[in-house]
């Protein structure tokens, strides 16, 4: 998503949902992600290409040749994406493990990207209603200096997980229930939800393994066969 001057996300940001078809079924997908800054005005750097000025950057007075490239004021999400690019620079040369590439074998890379996003998402200044991701500024403007802090201080938080909605426990009807969990370690945590038939000390905890639905929303059914008096459950991630 796109910040204009004035603390507003810009009209020609693009809005969500997307529709997205997976392995899995069709669903609709929160987009943006996050947001930068990106309005009307930013100074960049503008390319000659084979000689041609294609951004009109030789038609300005801000310095540079036109053999090489100049300067110039321009807006649009073509300037929000290179501001979350050189945040992310910043977060692998304050942490040189976060890297994509060199040390590390290649399983270990999705782990580190997935660091990388988490911290992208949870450390922003965050608008209105709160930490919840929505269709127009995502989870809300990234903020470099709480991103570079994260990595630079080793995380030893336990996973968050919030019951963000339930239906309620009916005799014989399945129970539905979903989960907000933020795990500052991994992007993708695996979330389960163990319960038990009934409330004797005896009985043995059953698991289900909890789907991701949003980011950093899991969800799962528990079959109504197994929803009696009683029935109790806690969600661990």
């Amino acid at each position: 998503a796109t910040l204009k001057a004035t603390s507003e996300v810009a009209s020609y940001s693009s809005r969500g949902p997307i529709d997205w078809t997976g392995t899995e079924q069709f669903r609709e997908v929160k987009k943006p992600d996050v947001m930068a800054p990106g309005g009307i005005g930013l100074l960049s750097a503008v390319p000659i290409v084979d000689s041609r000025d294609i951004l009109g950057a030789c038609s300005g007075n801000l310095g540079g040749s036109c053999s090489s490239g100049k300067y110039r004021t321009l807006g649009g999400t073509s300037q929000a994406s290179p501001h979350i690019a050189g945040v992310i620079a910043l977060m692998m040369q304050a942490e040189p493990t976060l890297t994509l590439k060199g040390s590390g074998t290649g399983a270990d890379r999705p782990k580190r990207f997935e660091r990388i996003k988490t911290v992208l998402y949870t450390k922003t200044f965050v608008f209105p209603p709160g930490r919840v991701q929505n269709n127009e500024i995502g989870f809300g403007l990234v903020d470099a200096l709480a991103s570079v802090q994260e990595v630079l201080t080793p995380d030893t938080t336990s996973p968050s997980v919030e019951v963000i909605s339930s239906s309620t426990p009916v005799f014989g009807q399945p129970f539905t229930v979903r989960a907000r969990v933020v795990d500052n370690r991994v992007f993708s945590p695996s979330v389960k939800l163990f319960y038990r038939r009934d409330s004797k000390s005896s009985s043995s905890f059953q698991q289900l393994l909890m789907t991701q639905v949003e980011t950093f929303v899991y969800q799962t059914v528990v079959p109504a066969s197994d929803v009696v008096e009683n029935f109790s459950y806690y969600i661990e991630a």
